[in-house]
């Protein structure tokens, strides 16, 4: 981990990224028609999974998580005052940090996956309980890991949701539409040439508009280097048209600072360019050398004809006409 990754595990991620996905890609509400597994969210009765305090465990350990301590948890079957379902691929958590004794940041993961560059909750001593909503999808095995960075601090960790393995075959779902989401947690390298940075898919039933929405976190190694983002149709060209944001890194490793970029297509669902879910690219590229990204979340939402959201959010940037900045 260099130093600027570190950084970023003290900045206060935590808050801003209170609805991102934990880890990996996974589909909320409906699942998108490409072929293979699409997990769909299923809400749950509340229940806590893991309280590590003494005097409330709940779950298989009563103690605080040590330095630099990875602790593996079940995510599937009966796990402390939960039964969650057995084709569980990934889990939506309420997790609060309490009782710090050193200033630290907490991480869930698939548990045997690298620890990712940004934290889920940042306690500190003498700080009231920390909670944040965290989701986090499951290894192979159905576990997930929580990581503390040092001193000691206790967990309490809630299931409020779960994401169940359901699988389409090709097209045979024809009309399912509604929100698709994506999420690239792994760290992305952007350079001076326009890449796609992540896609999301979904399949309109009918003729309409698809509205489609990126938020990421991102860093350089350089003090006012640029980052230009912009959601296509397939294609990896920013034209310096309308749908893009330039924004600027304030300081060295500066993770937590965000880029937010909206756009909305009009869709032909017979001759269109999201035929049979075609992916929304993100796409984007630096102002000089290379900057990373991460906590790349988009969303793609279908409305009918009668309704087209047009906008762009641009919460942190600004928009720009012309070419990129050096």
């Amino acid at each position: 981990m260099n130093v600027n990754h570190l950084r970023s595990k003290w900045a206060a991620v935590g808050a801003a990224v209170a609805v991102t996905l934990g880890a990996g890609g996974i589909g909320i509400t409906h699942a998108t028609t490409s072929s293979g597994e699409m997990p769909i969210y299923l809400p749950i009765e509340p229940c806590r999974l893991a309280d590590t305090r003494p005097d409330s465990q709940v779950g298989d350990r009563g103690t605080p998580l040590g330095a630099a301590e990875t602790y593996t948890l079940d995510g599937q079957g009966s796990v402390g005052n939960c039964t969650l379902p057995s084709g569980t691929t990934a889990l939506s958590l309420n997790v609060t940090a309490l009782d710090a004794t050193a200033p630290t940041f907490v991480s869930l993961f698939p548990a045997g996956a690298s620890l990712p560059v940004a934290s889920h909750l940042n306690p500190l001593p003498g700080q009231g309980p920390t909670p944040n909503a965290v989701n986090v999808d499951l290894n192979g095995s159905g576990e997930f890991s929580i990581y503390n960075l040092q001193g000691t601090v206790n967990v309490i960790i809630d299931v409020v949701g779960v994401y169940d393995d359901h699988r389409h075959a090709s097209d045979d779902i024809v009309d399912e539409a509604g929100i698709a989401f994506s999420n690239q947690l792994s760290e992305v390298e952007i350079d001076t040439t326009a890449s796609v940075a992540s896609s999301v898919s979904i399949r309109p039933p009918s003729d309409g508009y698809v509205n489609v929405r990126a938020t990421a976190f991102w860093y350089s190694n350089t003090v006012g280097r640029q980052l230009r983002c912009q959601i296509t149709d397939g294609t990896t060209t920013i034209d310096g048209s309308a749908g893009f944001v330039l924004d600027t890194d304030p300081e060295v490793g500066a993770l937590g600072h965000q880029v937010s970029v909206e756009q909305t297509f009009a869709v032909d669902q017979y001759t269109g360019p999201t035929l049979f879910g075609q992916p929304f690219n993100l796409v984007c590229n630096a102002s000089t050398g290379t900057v990373d990204m991460n906590d790349i979340h988009m969303t793609a939402t279908f409305f009918p004809t009668s309704y087209a959201p047009f906008g762009i959010v641009l919460p942190l940037g600004a928009p720009d006409s012309g070419g990129i900045a050096d």
